[in-house]
């Protein structure tokens, strides 16, 4: 049975992964790449149509902007965005073989309350 509390976390929860995407991606790619890369990539999100705040929404699109970027390298950058992300969520993050952010941001919904 799913409790008002168990569905006030999973909000909770979302809103923390709306709130906190958009830096750990910042965060990762600056760490991984520099600071100059983050403003190019933010850029290019942006003339993609897709702003910091829109990123939860439209996390696929990131998905196949990091894929075209940095190829091979993205992979492992998204891998590093959700361990940023769900650091910040206060969860432990645990490394799926061959996931990328959708996955790990799907992991991140459903972990048991």
């Amino acid at each position: 049975m799913v409790t008002n509390e168990i569905l006030s976390e999973r909000d909770r929860r979302d809103d923390g992964i709306e709130e906190h995407l958009a830096a750990s991606v910042d965060e990762a790619l600056g760490d991984l790449l520099g600071s100059s890369v983050v403003e190019a990539f933010d850029a290019y999100l942006l003339d993609m149509g897709v702003s910091q705040s829109d990123l939860t929404r439209r996390v696929e699109l990131l998905c196949s902007a990091l894929d075209d970027t940095f190829e091979e390298r993205s992979i492992s950058i998204q891998e590093e965005i959700a361990r940023r992300l769900f650091n910040k969520l206060g969860m432990k993050f645990v490394p799926i073989e061959g996931a990328g952010l959708v996955e790990y941001i799907r992991e991140a919904r459903e972990i048991e309350i």
